[in-house]
């Protein structure tokens, strides 16, 4: 046993070059959701949530990396991060001659995953890169669906509880770090679906560019 964790850790020093950790934050922009849809009284689609975020969503986590010795410019290594997703904008919609207005519950994520980053080999200060995010999104803290509409002159209110499922995170971006300080814009993408009665309602997946700050701690 002892000779495996010894060849174990000789592979692991002889494999890895540095150990780096990072410290990041960021601030979703062009955020979109998946839309809820269902046949209207006019038998045709109607989109009775709205794609748009009301509230700009933001993220905090950290992530570890090494150096690989054979490829000195790549770094691999894992990551968790939270994140708030901005609420989802309430939308009017027209049900034949009947109005109405949906807000679909938002949610927040807590992802789980691998993470790349290739530095591109230049002979300067500030270095760039491109980085590349994928793994499992841990969705919570969703709200009610809520909706309100007018049926043969009279207004009913809706009000109800979903769960929202976990599902995949992936994300793909460029970066630049200088004097250890980083700064990174990525597409970034959570995978989800709204269940009622443990039933599929619709997918609800949460797709932005995120613009993060960081620094770089390095061992």
């Amino acid at each position: 046993m002892k000779k495996v964790l010894f060849g174990l850790f000789a592979l692991s020093s002889l494999a890895f070059a540095q150990t780096n950790f990072y410290l990041k934050a960021g601030i979703d922009v062009f955020q979109k959701y998946d839309t809820l849809t269902y046949e209207g009284m006019s038998e045709d689609l109607i989109e009775v949530t709205s794609d748009e975020a009301d509230s700009l969503g933001y993220e905090i986590g950290f992530e570890i990396t090494q150096n690989l010795k054979s490829i000195p410019n790549l770094e691999l290594g894992v990551g968790i991060t939270y994140q708030d997703h901005g609420d989802i904008k309430a939308k009017n919609f027209i049900d034949g001659t009947d109005l109405g207005r949906a807000t679909m519950g938002s949610y927040d994520s807590l992802p789980f995953y691998l993470t790349g980053k290739y530095f591109f080999p230049l002979d300067s200060d500030i270095k760039p890169y491109v980085k590349a995010d994928l793994g499992y999104s841990f969705n919570f803290n969703n709200d009610n669906y809520k909706e309100e509409y007018t049926y043969e002159g009279k207004k009913y209110y809706e009000n109800f509880g979903i769960n929202v499922t976990n599902g995949m995170y992936y994300g793909v971006g460029i970066g630049a770090e200088y004097n250890n300080f980083i700064t990174e814009l990525m597409y970034k993408r959570n995978e989800a679906e709204v269940e009622v009665g443990g039933t599929k309602a619709c997918d609800l997946d949460y797709s932005r560019v995120t613009l993060s700050f960081g620094y770089k701690f390095n061992f």
